[in-house]
């Protein structure tokens, strides 16, 4: 016979891994607009680098690549361990993490690979 009610033990875990989740995310937007604050508007530069400049671009970035692959993400059902899963939400959420993740890797490796390169030092002269 096939058991349906989960642990305590499960839920608990379960609960620990949202509240980790939240927490992480509350220490992400609290350490951004600390350094922010710190860095002041008038001091965008650091070492002849615009700091402020590509912080911002990453930010819209992050954010219009989430928006994006969250519009375009696919909501047919899956089966999953024999049994079908068709919340949209959820699958929307978890192809725009996974297709996010897969953007930003890739822009990380041309940007180390330009920067690599010297090709914007080149350019500048």
């Amino acid at each position: 016979m096939i058991e349906t009610a989960t642990p305590l033990y499960i839920d608990l875990l379960l609960y620990a891994m949202y509240a980790l989740v939240l927490l992480a995310i509350g220490f992400t937007a609290w350490s951004m607009v600390r350094s922010m604050r710190r860095q002041g508007p008038d001091n965008s530069r650091s070492n002849r680098i615009p700091a402020r400049r590509i912080g911002v671009l990453i930010l819209a970035l992050l954010a219009a690549s989430l928006g994006l692959t969250y519009l375009l993400s696919d909501t047919r059902t899956l089966i999953i361990n024999g049994k079908p899963f068709d919340d949209r939400f959820w699958l929307r959420v978890s192809d725009m993490l996974i297709n996010t993740s897969a953007i930003l890797i890739v822009v990380a490796a041309v940007a180390i690979l330009i920067g690599y390169s010297g090709i914007v030092r080149k350019l500048k002269r």
